[in-house]
């Protein structure tokens, strides 16, 4: 028998031998919600600062006069480090990067990168000269508080 196989495929109508070969199954509908259910997908975006943010930098200080001595002293690093006489073309620490006038130089730089950072879309319309959302109180945008005084500053020299 292993040698030419079953019986049944030797004969002519191979269809009527199987069981089940001559029943129909009905096309399941396109509302079964066991075969075809509803898919509802939501999308989500978070906008993740970067580790290398000014904002994110300078909150890892604890005093603002140590963060307004910082930036001069790289401002000062950054803007002399071709053209400084005490240490040319090398990385130093110059006493005259700490003056009256480079620290608030710095103040200055510190406060318009964080208005650049928080409230960009508002300086953008300000530039451009459009009006400004409603949530936005409008003030002088002077800083009149008082005076920092700074240990190591020399009356401007």
């Amino acid at each position: 028998m292993w040698l030419r196989g079953p019986a049944f495929l030797r004969e002519d109508n191979l269809s009527t031998t199987f069981v089940g070969a001559h029943e129909n199954f009905a096309l399941i509908s396109d509302d079964d919600k066991e075969v075809r259910p509803i898919v509802a997908v939501n999308r989500t975006t978070v906008k993740e600062e970067t580790c290398n943010s000014f904002k994110t930098r300078i909150e890892r200080y604890s005093n603002w006069i140590r963060l307004v001595r910082s930036i001069a002293i790289l401002r000062h690093v950054l803007l002399t480090k071709d053209s400084c006489e005490h240490s040319p073309k090398r990385w130093h620490y110059c006493p005259q990067s700490l003056n009256s006038g480079t620290l608030k130089s710095a103040e200055i730089h510190i406060l318009k990168e964080i208005q650049r950072s928080e409230f960009s879309e508002e300086v953008e319309c300000l530039m451009k000269e459009k009006p400004i959302s409603k949530g936005i109180i409008a003030i002088s945008v002077l800083y009149t508080g008082p005076k920092t005084s700074y240990p190591h500053d020399r009356g401007g020299q």
